[in-house]
């Protein structure tokens, strides 16, 4: 029997660019930055267009170091930055003890616009101090999910490598977040 051919046709093209803003915190985990770019860039590559667009945010203009020391040249600074999609926030290893006013206020603004948000690693702890996790499942890394359960009780803390709910992501950090990315 002779198979008819059928010419292939490609997705439909969606004119809708999606605008993703990475917050670089000093110490971030660059496998968790590059396990949440990666499949974003590795999908607009099989779409054959950019349906993604993704910059990295810093406090200021200034290269951050990651925990294992390469400096990242963020491209923007968080108070020049837009409107976004969602924002990610790359979470440093160790937890800081201070420093959370001004992204904390950054991330309100942004939830207030309705912005979807995400902690990656422990990102997750920064969106909890700007009270964004309050009645929201979230995640950790595991070796700190005794510390944001202990400074926020009232968190539904889970021990899943990712959770999702409503409008705020959080993965545990490490490889993670490609499943957080793919779903």
């Amino acid at each position: 029997m002779a198979h008819k051919r059928t010419a292939r046709t490609s997705p439909p093209r969606s004119t809708e660019l999606r605008r993703y803003g990475l917050v670089l915190v000093h110490n971030f985990s660059l496998i968790a930055l590059a396990a949440v770019v990666d499949p974003l860039r590795l999908a607009n590559g099989v779409l054959g267009y950019q349906a993604f667009e993704y910059v990295t945010l810093g406090m200021d203009r200034d290269a951050v170091a990651s925990s294992d020391g390469i400096r990242v040249l963020p491209d923007i600074a968080l108070g020049d930055s837009g409107e976004f999609d969602a924002v990610f926030v790359i979470g440093p290893n160790p937890i800081p003890r201070r420093g959370f006013g001004e992204i904390s206020n950054w991330l309100r603004r942004q939830a207030a616009r309705g912005t979807a948000l995400a902690g990656v690693d422990t990102g997750s702890y920064f969106l909890a101090r700007a009270g964004l996790l309050d009645g929201y499942r979230c995640t950790i890394h595991w070796e700190d999910r005794d510390v944001l359960h202990e400074r926020f009780p009232e968190l539904i803390v889970s021990n899943h490598l990712v959770e999702i709910d409503r409008d705020r992501y959080t993965c545990s950090g490490g490889v993670s977040p490609i499943d957080l990315m793919c779903l």
